[in-house]
């Protein structure tokens, strides 16, 4: 939901990160944590029009993430590929 809290948090942190660059993030999930944190993690590091997932059609906020712990996530393989896998693959995770 564009209007939900959680968005709300996403564009707060993308726009701290942006004003202090020493800032280090580190996201945790667990079982379905994993599911809440996707789009999150898609739109806080893709660059550009995000293409696919979750956060589609958005534009994403080019940050890093230090570290991504998922404890049993629940997500889905699908899920797994369109959001975190790409952040992984480019090393902004």
């Amino acid at each position: 939901d564009p209007d939900g809290g959680a968005r709300f948090v996403l564009e707060q942190l993308a726009a701290l990160m942006r004003r202090d660059t020493s800032i280090e993030l580190h996201v945790l999930g667990h079982s379905a944590g994993s599911i809440f944190l996707a789009p999150i993690v898609q739109a806080l590091t893709s660059k550009g029009a995000i293409p696919n997932g979750p956060m589609k059609g958005e534009k994403g906020h080019n940050q890093t993430i230090a570290t991504c712990t998922l404890w049993a996530p629940a997500c889905t393989v699908d899920l797994f590929k369109q959001a975190y896998l790409p952040a992984i693959t480019s090393s902004a995770i």
